[in-house]
């Protein structure tokens, strides 16, 4: 296991043995109304790390949450694998001409294994091979004798593990942030709430280098030129952001929408 995933299963290990009980992260939507976004908790950590010189310890916040949109997201999308797997294992039952029909039970488990290892779900589908025998007596002919002609029918049964699903679900939509902010500074749902938040920074920031403001091609050599051309644009992205601050404002006091903000 690699060691984050390592680490998010040892933090989630006392909510899953519920000596630990999440707390609710609420915010508003569209309409005023308080809805629950996610469910989190923080733990204090004591980091170590190893220079050349000396080595350097410091202490941070790491707040384990779980998103609701996120973590259902995640369960839907393993819910259309299973079903896109199991209608293919059922097409290891169709016997179709001119297809090779598996005639052994080491065949068609190889085969059954192969689709689960392709869609990501070892261990969440159980497997069960049944084979019926059916006896067709042939008359004598000729010099050929009396004799019952035997053929053998694999039939291959997926069932979804609802107990392994339920035990993969329950890690789903849960993510672990890092902080030095002290408590009293910044809260878990302040905190929460504020990385939602951050596409509108990296927004601006696409923007530096979009059409808009074209900071990239950036075709000056000297260090204070380029210095000055962001400071520049960084004065034109403030002037942008104020102007749809401004344009937003304005559309929620008129009740009125525009597409973009």
């Amino acid at each position: 296991m690699p060691p984050i995933e390592a680490t998010l299963t040892a933090y989630l290990a006392p909510v899953w043995a519920e000596a630990v009980v999440p707390t609710p992260i609420v915010r508003a939507d569209a309409t005023g109304q308080q809805q629950e976004i996610a469910v989190g908790f923080e733990r204090e950590v004591t980091v170590t790390h190893q220079t050349a010189v000396r080595v350097l310890t410091w202490t941070e916040r790491h707040l384990v949450v779980r998103s609701h949109q996120f973590a259902k997201a995640a369960e839907d999308a393993l819910r259309q694998r299973l079903a896109m797997a199991q209608a293919e294992l059922a097409q290891l039952n169709a016997h179709k001409q001119g297809k090779k029909r598996l005639a052994t039970r080491t065949e068609m488990d190889k085969a059954a294994l192969a689709i689960l290892d392709h869609h990501r779900l070892n261990g969440l589908l159980k497997l069960t091979i049944t084979q019926q025998v059916d006896q067709r007596p042939v008359r004598a002919y000729g010099a050929r004798p009396a004799s019952v002609r035997r053929a053998r029918t694999l039939t291959l049964q997926a069932e979804v593990d609802e107990v392994a699903v339920q035990a993969a679900t329950r890690g789903f939509g849960w993510r672990v942030y890092a902080t030095n902010a002290p408590l009293h500074g910044l809260s878990l749902e302040q905190a929460v709430l504020a990385y939602r938040e951050a596409f509108l920074i990296e927004r601006g920031f696409g923007r530096l280098k979009d059409k808009q403001l074209s900071l990239t091609p950036m075709y000056l050599q000297r260090d204070k030129r380029a210095t000055g051309l962001i400071h520049l644009l960084s004065i034109g992205l403030r002037i942008l952001v104020l102007l749809e601050f401004q344009v937003r404002r304005r559309l929620a006091e008129h009740n009125d929408h525009l597409a973009g903000l």
